[in-house]
């Protein structure tokens, strides 16, 4: 079997557009055939020199088995005969096996060898070297194993891969045109512009384009589904927003599901069933049981010039009604100019030469806190500005992560010492500055996703709120020169 060099089909067109323009200003050219290309190619891992013993068959058939399960990413030469001629000592099939390994390591974990690399908030994995993880699952004679590994399963990843693919084929037939800027259309309008919606409605798989030129029933339940997928408010009317989100192109859309599919890439193939999710991008946190959510709630996260970092840890302690250690340039650009009089009725007080605030009503960090250890000072906690919750973007943070529900989780993470929604109360309500360590390790994984697949249909998007999604797309390409 000759596996396909092309890949995943990425036309051309969908990295020119994301690159060139805003998705809400670009307007896509009219349907029409598209000429599809390889996608950039990442950048040839440094292969370790064959060592005196060589490859065993099963290592052969463990590899090739291993890109044949991966049909995402390419091999340019047929991999079955390499591994007929490496069985007979054929060097150059043996080398070819090895190229065709360490290509898919690198690609199964991230095109980026250090996503900190482009950007120090990427920080959900370290540098990984796949030369050196093939070499050393060499020399413990685990290749077979090592290959297995390889090919991600996840249902997530699997889902975002169709979709990619749908996406892929949209664009190829020509992807859609766009709306006039700013067009709004109630229900019950007639005309021209109404058919122009199906059509493009159509074009991404919501309805079809036959339904006439009146903005009946079920067009208004096309358009209300395209709004729940974008985060808009489903009223089933055409508003200006709608019309932004359906005039962003379709090679747009495809390399936001590209950028997407490279973050799951910086996260282990199967995550722990017991965990916590705080999704940065959807600005919702989710606490994992048997990997089922057992509790979700809304989160507001760091303001686009103060993004959340994305990065792993684990609740290291809970503390209860938190003092907060005000950091000093916070303090200098947003505290200490209104004033004695606004700092004094807040709690605040100046302790060793540092803004503290101390526990209690005004208290920015709430009465809960979670500890995560981590290099960027950022942890879980409660908000006294509970409103927040109730606004749609809510990236509003200096870069910590506000919790909707800190309480509940709170009892979650301690119910098997004992805790209830009635004890935590009561601490809180005591006043008192109070830790508590959870006996299990629960990690917490902050992700930045804006595109997810939960079905076979259209894609649910997010806004980009931190511009990510473009300047990972760039550095993809920008690594594959």
């Amino acid at each position: 079997m000759v596996v396909g060099s092309t890949g995943r089909g990425i036309v051309l067109a969908a990295g020119l557009a994301l690159l060139a323009s805003t998705a809400s200003a670009r307007q896509p050219p009219a349907p029409g055939p598209a000429t599809v290309i390889a996608p950039p190619a990442p950048p040839t891992p440094v292969v370790p020199a064959p060592p005196s013993r060589p490859l065993t068959a099963a290592d052969a058939a463990a590899i090739v088995a291993a890109v044949h399960a991966a049909p995402e990413f390419g091999a340019p030469v047929d991999l079955d005969a390499a591994a007929e001629a490496s069985a007979h000592g054929n060097a150059a099939a043996q080398a070819e096996l090895v190229k065709a390994a360490v290509t898919l390591a690198q690609e199964e974990h991230g095109r980026l060898a250090d996503p900190t690399d482009v950007d120090a908030n990427w920080a959900l994995r370290g540098r990984y070297d796949p030369a050196a993880d093939f070499a050393a699952a060499r020399a413990d004679g685990r290749i077979p194993e090592w290959a297995e590994a390889l090919p991600r399963k996840s249902e997530r990843y699997q889902a975002l891969l169709a979709a990619e693919q749908r996406y892929e084929a949209m664009l190829a037939r020509g992807g859609w045109r766009a709306l006039p800027a700013g067009l709004t259309l109630p229900r019950g309008a007639k005309g021209p512009e109404v058919q122009a919606l199906r059509t493009r409605l159509a074009a991404e798989g919501y309805g079809d384009a036959g339904g006439g030129p009146t903005f009946d029933r079920g067009l208004a339940a096309e358009v209300a589904e395209f709004q729940v997928r974008h985060s808009l408010k489903p009223s089933g009317n055409l508003d200006s927003a709608t019309t932004t989100a359906l005039n962003v192109p379709a090679a747009t859309r495809l390399w936001t599901l590209a950028a997407n599919l490279e973050r799951e890439r910086w996260l282990p193939d199967q995550l722990p069933p017991d965990r916590i999710e705080a999704n940065i991008g959807a600005q919702e946190v989710v606490l994992f049981e048997d990997d089922k959510p057992a509790l979700e709630m809304r989160s507001i996260v760091g303001e686009p010039t103060k993004p959340t970092p994305l990065f792993v840890s684990h609740v290291s302690s809970i503390e209860f009604n938190p003092a907060w250690h005000v950091p000093a340039d916070i303090a200098k650009a947003e505290l200490l100019p209104k004033g004695h009089g606004y700092l004094s009725s807040h709690g605040f007080a100046v302790i060793d030469g540092q803004l503290v605030q101390h526990a209690g009503p005004h208290s920015s960090l709430g009465r809960v806190k979670f500890e995560m250890p981590n290099p960027f000072s950022v942890y879980l906690h409660d908000t006294p500005g509970r409103s927040l919750f109730a606004v749609d973007s809510r990236g509003r943070s200096h870069g910590c992560v506000r919790l909707e529900k800190p309480n509940d989780l709170a009892v979650a993470l301690l119910a098997d010492q004992g805790w209830t929604l009635d004890k935590v109360n009561d601490t809180i309500g005591a006043g008192d500055t109070r830790w508590v360590r959870p006996k299990s390790t629960v990690p917490v994984y902050l992700v930045y996703r804006t595109a997810d697949a939960p079905d076979d249909g259209p894609a649910i998007f997010r806004p980009d709120l931190y511009g990510w999604d473009s300047k990972l797309a760039q550095a993809l390409i920008a690594a594959a020169r």
